[in-house]
């Protein structure tokens, strides 16, 4: 999971719900689609990633952008 990935702790299940509009234009801009994930502990993040990898084709360009994980109050 990308959040653990980042070095936060999250325990599981994990429920994921939309990203504001802003976070997700935001995040867009930078080639990543946004979503927020709750922890079951209760701590909630931002998580922004590339968009799935057959979306993104060898011969494009550049590789995808790295993941972003943000806490969130």
């Amino acid at each position: 999971m990308l959040i653990r990935r980042a070095g936060y702790d999250c325990a599981d299940p994990v429920i994921l719900s939309n990203a504001s509009s802003d976070q997700k234009q935001g995040y867009s801009e930078k080639g990543l689609e946004a979503i927020i994930a709750r922890c079951s502990d209760g701590k909630t993040y931002l998580v922004a990633s590339p968009p799935p990898r057959r979306r993104w084709r060898a011969e494009a360009g550049p590789a995808p952008p790295e993941p972003v994980v943000v806490p969130v109050q």
